[in-house]
C-alpha cells in the first residue's frame, strides 16, 4: 500500500496546483511604502510605539526609519532595511538604540502586518510585532495598558494616527485628566465603572472595538511561552548561552465566575514578578532550582554555566527542570501563574528557520 497508493493519495488530497493557489498568485499585493503605525515589546525596554517608514530601493526592498517612544516615554529611534517576499512576507533588519535586531511580519490584504521582533544575534529574545498602514485617516490601533480594573483610575495610552475629536473610551469609563496629546498619541487617566467587558474607544471618526479591557478581579495568569528551553553555555565553552524571555497575561473569570473556562476575558500582557521553582520531586531532590539558572525582573531566564559543577552530585553539569512564576499583583489581588522550564544541554545544530 505504501508504494502503491501512497503517492495518489497525497496527490488527490495535496495537489500542487489549486484554484486557490491560482487566486492568490493572481491577487494584488499590498504596497507596503509609506508609513506604518507599528507597536510591539522589546525585553527590558517595554512596550513601545513608533512611526515605521518604508521607502523603496528596488524590487521588494527597503529603506526603514523608525521614531517613537517606549511606554515609560523615553524616545526610540532606529534605522534598517527590509525585503518582502511573495507580496506578503516581511523580513527586515534594523537598528533601534544601537540594538541590532530582525522582524518577521506576515502582511494581510488590509495593510496590516503581524509577527515578531527579536534580538539579532538571539532570536529567543524578542516579542510580538503590529504595524497598521497610515491610511491617511483617523485610525486608533492599540491601547497601552490594554485593561483597567473598575473602580480604578489609572494612566492610559492611545496610539494610533488622525486622533483628533472628542474622547470616547466606551461605557462607564470617564477621562479624568489629559496628561499629554498629539494627533497619533493621547496619554490621559482615566477611572472605569460598570460591568467587565471590552470597551468600545473612539477618539473623532478613529475606532476600536476592543482596545481596552474593563475587568472587576484579576482571576488567573497565564506565563508565555507555556513550555520553553534554554541551554547552558559559555564559562569558555564554545557555545553561548540561550537564554528565554517571558511574559505574564491577566484574565477575569468572566460571567460564570470560574477561571479557566472559554469565557474568561483575556485582559493583556500584564507587569508581573519573576521566581523559579524545581519542576518537581526530583528537580528538588538534585536542587535544579539553585543550579540550572536564574530569572531576572524583566522576565528574561539566564541558563547556568556550561562544563562540570562540583557542587551537584558526581559533578553533574548545569541542566534541570523547572518552573517558571510569575506573580502579577494589580492593587487589590496578588495572582500566580506557571511555566515550564527546561534547561539542556548545548546544541551544536544552528536551526536555519525562525
Amino acid at each position: 500500500m505504501a508504494t502503491t497508493q501512497t503517492v495518489d493519495t497525497l496527490f488527490e488530497k495535496y495537489p500542487l496546483v489549486t484554484e486557490e493557489w491560482n487566486n492568490w498568485k493572481k491577487a494584488d499585493k499590498a504596497d507596503v511604502m509609506g508609513r506604518w503605525r507599528v507597536t510591539g515589546y522589546i525585553p527590558e525596554k517595554g512596550e513601545f510605539d513608533a512611526w515605521m517608514s518604508a521607502a523603496k530601493t528596488g524590487d521588494g526592498r527597503y529603506d526603514l526609519t523608525l521614531e517613537g517612544h517606549y511606554a515609560d516615554g523615553t524616545v526610540l529611534s532606529g534605522t534598517g532595511k527590509a525585503t518582502v517576499y511573495t507580496g506578503y512576507e516581511w523580513r527586515a533588519s534594523v537598528t533601534i538604540d544601537d540594538m541590532k535586531m530582525r522582524q518577521v511580519m506576515a502582511l494581510d490584504a488590509n495593510g496590516q502586518m503581524e509577527g515578531r521582533m527579536f534580538l539579532a544575534t538571539e532570536r529567543e529574545i524578542g516579542g510580538a510585532l503590529n504595524a497598521v498602514k497610515d491610511q491617511g485617516m483617523g485610525q486608533l490601533v492599540a491601547v497601552q495598558p490594554s485593561y483597567l480594573r473598575s473602580g480604578e483610575s489609572a494612566e492610559l495610552t492611545l496610539i494610533g494616527a488622525g486622533l483628533k475629536g472628542d474622547i470616547d473610551l466606551g461605557e462607564g469609563v470617564t477621562v479624568e485628566k489629559i496628561v499629554a496629546r498629539s494627533d497619533d498619541r493621547i496619554t490621559l487617566v482615566a477611572k472605569a465603572t460598570g460591568a467587565e467587558g471590552p470597551r468600545t474607544i473612539k477618539v473623532g471618526k478613529a475606532i476600536n472595538n476592543a482596545a481596552l479591557n474593563v475587568y472587576s478581579t484579576l482571576a488567573r495568569v497565564d506565563v508565555t511561552p507555556a513550555n520553553a528551553v534554554t541551554r547552558i553555555g559559555g564559562a569558555g565553552s564554545e557555545m553561548e548561552k540561550v537564554r528565554a524571555t517571558y511574559r505574564a497575561v491577566g484574565y477575569s473569570a468572566g460571567a460564570d465566575g470560574k477561571p479557566g473556562t472559554d469565557d474568561d476575558l483575556r485582559l493583556g500582557y500584564m507587569p508581573a514578578s519573576w521566581s523559579i521553582l524545581p519542576a518537581d520531586e526530583v528537580a528538588e531532590h538534585d536542587k535544579d532550582h539553585l543550579y540550572a539558572g536564574q530569572i531576572n525582573a524583566a522576565g528574561i531566564f539566564v541558563p547556568g554555566d556550561a562544563g562540570p559543577n562540583p557542587e551537584r552530585k558526581m559533578s553533574a553539569n548545569n541542566v534541570g527542570r523547572l518552573k517558571v512564576v510569575a506573580t502579577v499583583n494589580d492593587g487589590a489581588s496578588k495572582v500566580d501563574g506557571e511555566g515550564s522550564m527546561l534547561v539542556a544541554v548545548p546544541d551544536f545544530v544552528r536551526r536555519v528557520l525562525d
